[in-house]
Order: structure tokens, then sequence, then C-alpha cells
């Protein structure tokens, strides 16, 4: 069990910091919008490359933000009947959603995105728009490794679980002794 909770710290660790590295550039794209507003309105002037970094930006912070939500538990959830459930089978359906929902789908979104990235880094790929970002293979990138990275914090996410059952399961048994 030691072995497993020092996977888990070191994956949250990954996780935490692509969560402060998300906040970081949730702030500069606050800026950014700032500016390209202000240019926009106040002196005419707008930049197609500016516009653009927006949205690599808010690429950026949604795809290595993905890791961050696991770690923090902050995903969507249907807690209808979730939050009715013991501890233990809670933990139970989340490492079944892990199982056999978010690390599939994240294992078939690498798959399909490989072939794309290593083509828009072949041909060098950048905006169609005059003045737009020369770079656009770069963010790109960002699809698979994403997604590697929420498989790692899925790992995490279900040493979690295994850690609350076992928790759970012991706590039981010292109530009982007590008895």
């Amino acid at each position: 069990m030691n072995k497993l909770i020092k996977i888990r710290t070191f994956l949250d660790s990954i996780s935490k910091s692509l969560g402060y590295i998300s906040a970081f550039f949730v702030l500069f794209l606050a800026l950014l919008i700032l500016y390209n507003v202000i240019s926009r309105y106040a002196f005419s002037s707008s930049l197609i490359f500016m516009q653009e970094l927006e949205w690599h930006i808010f690429s950026l912070i949604f795809m290595l933000g993905l890791s961050y939500t696991l770690y923090n538990d902050a995903h969507v959830r249907v807690d209808i009947f979730y939050e009715k459930f013991s501890i233990t089978l809670q933990s139970i359906i989340n490492i079944v959603g892990v199982l056999f929902f978010i690390i599939p789908l994240c294992v078939v979104i690498v798959y399909t995105s490989i072939e794309s990235v290593i083509y828009a880094y072949d041909i060098g790929e950048g905006s169609p728009d005059p003045g737009g970002l020369p770079y656009r293979f770069i963010i790109k990138s960002l699809i698979p490794l994403a997604f590697v990275l929420l498989i790692l914090s899925s790992i995490s996410f279900m040493i979690k679980q295994v850690e609350n059952i076992v928790f759970h399961r012991q706590t039981k048994h010292k109530k009982e002794d007590m008895l």
C-alpha cells in the first residue's frame, strides 16, 4: 500500500502543477482579452494573431485543466443517487467509471489524435488567416498529451478510491472491535 501511496503522491504532484500552470494561463488570458478589447474599441486596431492566441490559450487551459479537475474530484457527476451511497460504494462506482469510461476514452482519443498531430508537424501547420499564428501544430500536440496526463490522473484517482475502501473497512473493523 505504501508504494501505491507514493505513486499517487507523485501523480498528484503532476496534476497540481498542471493546475497552477492552468491558473497562470487563466490570468494571462484575461489580460490578453482585456488588451484585445481595449485595442479594438479604443484604438480601432485588431490583430489576428492576438485573437487566435486567445483560443490557443483557452485550449491550453482546458487541456491542462482536465487532470487537475479530476485530481480535485470536481468533474461532472450525476449526484441524484451517488451522494446517498456509502463511501465504499461511491469508491467502487468511481473505480468502475475510470476503468470503463475515462481510460478507454482517453486511449481512443490519444490513438486517433496522434496521426493528426504528426501530420500537422510534418506540414508545419499554421493559421490559414493572414497574420495568424504560424505554429498551430504545437497546440494540436496538446490533445494526446492532455489525455495521457488524464490517464495518469485517473490512476491516481483510482488509488485514492482504493485508499477510501481500505480506510473505511479498517475504521469499520476498529469500531466493531471496540464494541
